[in-house]
């Protein structure tokens, strides 16, 4: 019964082909004389008396009917308004109307980016921030990105070490 539930269970989280490792793992656990086995063959009869129960109790109430059933109402409810109000066509238009925009203001963020030069300044003054906090961290020495950047062994010791 492990094995089955597992075997079940597993698909949603790790796929088809770890679904049948882990049910072919359970089933052999049920198989040996220790303590693994009989964990394995509790958490079994547990796993099956509770699809027992909520297969029972699905009987009694007809959930997975009455989800169903809701679901379709929702559905053709959904395509009737669809027609009366024209829900898509307009959220379509809306949206190739947003699309249209966006690029727009991209387009216009882009030539003022290039005629001020805002992302070299943002750049520089960050990289200038950073110089400082490292400078500040190391005032003994001062570490730039590029050829001449030390190796980690050379690096001092954290704090503490």
């Amino acid at each position: 019964a492990l094995g089955a539930i597992g075997g079940l269970m597993f698909p949603v989280v790790g796929g088809v082909m770890a679904a049948v490792g882990v049910a072919g793992a359970a089933a052999y656990a049920t198989t040996r004389d220790d303590d693994v086995g009989s964990i394995a063959r509790t958490a079994g009869t547990g796993a099956a008396a509770a699809a027992t129960k909520a297969k029972d109790f699905n009987d009694k109430h007809d959930i997975t009917g009455k989800a169903t059933r809701a679901a379709n109402a929702a559905v053709v409810k959904g395509k009737e308004l669809d027609n009366k109000y024209s829900i898509m066509d307009r959220a379509k238009a809306a949206a190739k109307v947003a699309g249209q925009a966006a690029h727009t203001a991209y387009k216009k963020a882009e030539a003022y980016d290039e005629k001020h030069n805002v992302s070299g300044r943002v750049g520089s003054a960050l990289s200038g921030a950073l110089d400082r906090v490292s400078t500040g961290l190391a005032p003994e020495q001062q570490y730039r990105v590029g050829a001449d950047t030390p190796a980690a062994s050379t690096l001092p010791a954290a704090p503490g070490k």
